[in-house]
């Protein structure tokens, strides 16, 4: 169609309200409209044009209002949620997918870093937000409850940390320093057996995609960790980044391992009782 003749259908629908504005399909005629179109295949020249369509009408102040209602909707029915988690679980599942989906993201805030800046300043905000990040935490828990998805993302990690360019990429990009746990078991290593442990949590050790926190430098084959609940409880986690997985994988290896919970540091006797725990292991003959 000519600009022109766009520009006179345009004039001649002012005002005119379609019969469906603002209602949503119920769920049989989706389910219809779904069977109906079934291997219907749009050419790329007609992706191309709904593509620049949406994203035009997106923009709009209605357009925007309209999107926000039809997510508030959608995301107030648990069947729906169940759907929409089930559906992504399963593009996720798909490796290729994945990286096709990196890919968009990388490539569209290469090319809109105004975009970048909104998204983090946006992330800072809410950070800032103890409800906000409170309610994202619960959302967390729940979305890590499912054994399986803890799997996949157990899955995936372990498979990047054992590629070499990511974990420099990481060591760069974090800048990993001893927490205030760390430093205090760094102390106690440090008094009681001086240049005998190294503190390796900055990413320079790796052992088949792990990074302990400490290593034996003076020939024993000893590991120490320490844990927060936040990022090792049994009940979030993946089950190699759990107490128990993660003993059984340094063991493979030929590791005796000391796991420190960040929870028995909060008081003098904690303290105390740390540090005795730590003398006796590293005290202790393998096998005994």
């Amino acid at each position: 169609m000519s600009d022109e003749f766009r520009r006179k259908c345009s004039i001649a629908h002012m005002g005119y309200v379609p019969w469906n504005k603002g209602k949503l399909m119920s769920d049989e005629y989706r389910k219809d409209c779904s069977l109906n179109n079934s291997g219907r295949v749009h050419s790329e020249e007609t992706k191309r044009k709904m593509s620049i369509a949406h994203k035009r009408f997106s923009k709009t102040e209605e357009g925007q209002k309209i999107q926000k209602r039809l997510i508030a909707i959608r995301w107030s029915d648990p069947n729906q949620k169940r759907q929409a988690r089930i559906r992504m679980i399963k593009r996720y599942s798909n490796p290729f997918e994945i990286e096709k989906q990196s890919e968009r993201m990388r490539e569209y805030f290469q090319n809109h870093p105004e975009a970048l800046a909104k998204c983090s300043k946006i992330m800072n905000e809410r950070y800032k937000d103890l409800q906000e990040r409170e309610k994202q935490s619960k959302r967390m828990k729940d979305v890590m409850s499912d054994r399986e998805i803890r799997k996949r993302v157990g899955d995936a990690s372990k498979k990047h940390w054992n590629n070499k360019e990511y974990q420099e990429k990481m060591k760069k990009a974090l800048k990993m320093k001893p927490n205030k746990m760390e430093i205090f078991v760094l102390s106690v290593l440090n008094r009681n057996f001086p240049r005998e442990w190294k503190y390796v949590g900055d990413f320079s050790f790796w052992i088949e995609g792990k990074n302990p926190d400490f290593i034996n430098c003076n020939g024993q084959k000893k590991i120490i960790e320490v844990f927060g609940n936040r990022w090792h409880n049994k009940d979030f986690v993946s089950f190699n980044r759990t107490e128990r997985g993660t003993k059984n994988h340094y063991k493979k290896y030929g590791f005796d391992i000391l796991i420190i919970w960040s929870d028995n540091l909060r008081s003098i006797y904690g303290k105390q009782e740390t540090e005795r725990k730590i003398i006796d292991f590293h005290n202790k003959r393998r096998g005994t």
